[in-house]
């Protein structure tokens, strides 16, 4: 099976059709405004809902979507349940971040004993 996204998608003027309806302020950015506009928001504490492509089929599927928070706020768990459907305190959260290249210093050389 290549994948398991047969869910529905929806363009961009679908979306924005149905924020303007609901009265949800929305402006569309791409590139490194998008990326720089996510960044700030999840710096400032705020929750992002991320949604692209189609979405998975399936009980539970969240494919193509997600829930982005700060991991390093000690809050987040209680704040992400409060601002979800159905709060638990046993909801799995994973956290995830930027790998950078490791740069063997004398200190942290593998040759160091």
């Amino acid at each position: 099976m290549a994948g398991a996204l047969f869910g529905p998608a929806y363009s961009a003027q679908e979306i924005g059709t149905f924020l303007d309806r609901a009265g949800y302020p929305a402006v569309r950015l791409t590139g490194p405004a998008l990326t720089e506009r996510v960044a700030s928001e999840l710096a400032a504490g705020k929750v992002v809902g991320w949604y692209q492509g189609r979405m998975e089929f399936g009980p539970r599927a969240l494919g193509n979507r997600s829930i982005l928070a700060d991991p390093r706020d000690p809050r987040t768990q209680s704040t992400l349940n409060l601002k979800t459907k159905f709060p638990s305190s046993g909801r799995a959260h994973s956290a995830t971040g930027r790998s950078w290249p490791i740069r063997a210093t004398p200190a942290h050389s593998p040759r160091s004993t």
